[in-house]
């Protein structure tokens, strides 16, 4: 999405390296004249805090939150822990280098805990797992999206899974909701220069600003999971991951089932 909205004449985004900077007033905006889009997962559950703080790169900055527009992406917590695994950073996965670092940090507010005690206490007994470790995170991260509505907050969601399979569509939706008009520009992405790249051209978490949006990272769970696997994943995700994507439960349950029950109930069409 940061590299999609950059293209557009009236928006300059910047990507996680240079948005904490801003955020901490480290580093002055980009330009003055347009929009500003500010890439922070790290601090996605923290606008109603008075502190922003990710507990172990972003040092503690005024959380300084007046009501800007949030475009809040939500993405199918099974297809998000795969990503999470297959990122290698100095020989480690995301989830061993990021993840459990960024839940023990949490872990020092007494707020977090509370909101969390039966699933912290879970997790603490799953110490080993990091899909348990990552499924928690994916929760966290989430969670706060329904808070933040019922706040008022001006908030669109975005699900992952529809900007891929119906950009043109879901990037309308996000124009009307920033009120700036259509440009064709926004699904031409990889015609266009992006600044935050690396040393081989990539962006934050090895994203390639020369693909496409396209669906190829959809639904790639599938063969990456015991049915154990699973349902350990829905459990640690929380009640969001069946509210954003009601089907997850289904995948569960059919793995339950005998190839004769499975063939019953999609003969009757209700699979």
């Amino acid at each position: 999405m940061r590299l999609v909205l950059e293209c557009h004449s009236q928006v300059q985004c910047c990507d996680e390296s240079m948005a904490y900077r801003i955020l901490a007033g480290t580093a002055p905006p980009p330009r003055q004249d347009c929009l500003l889009g500010l890439k922070v997962p790290c601090i996605t559950e923290q606008f109603q805090d008075a502190v922003l703080s990710n507990g172990f790169s972003l040092p503690d900055v005024p959380n300084t939150y007046k009501g800007q527009k949030l475009i809040f992406m939500v993405r199918d917590v099974r297809d998000a822990l795969v990503s999470m695994r297959r990122l290698q950073i100095g020989g480690k996965s995301w989830l061993e280098n990021y993840a459990i670092p960024a839940i023990e940090s949490k872990r020092r507010s007494r707020a977090f805990r509370e909101r969390y005690v039966s699933a912290l206490d879970l997790l603490k007994r799953n110490r080993s797992s990091l899909l348990a470790h990552g499924a928690f995170y994916w929760r966290y991260k989430v969670d706060p999206l329904e808070r933040y509505r019922e706040c008022g907050y001006p908030v669109l969601m975005v699900r992952y899974e529809d900007l891929a399979q119906e950009p043109a569509a879901q990037l309308l939706r996000v124009c009307h909701f920033l009120q700036i008009p259509w440009e064709d520009r926004l699904l031409q992405h990889p015609k266009f220069a992006h600044g935050e790249l690396d040393e081989h051209g990539r962006a934050m978490g090895e994203t390639d600003p020369t693909r496409m949006i396209d669906t190829q990272s959809v639904g790639q769970w599938a063969n990456q999971f015991s049915p154990e696997e699973l349902r350990m994943i829905l459990e640690f995700a929380g009640p969001m991951q069946s509210t954003l994507y009601p089907q997850s439960q289904l995948s569960v349950q059919a793995s339950n089932r005998t190839p004769t029950q499975e063939h019953s109930v999609m003969a009757d069409g209700k699979y």
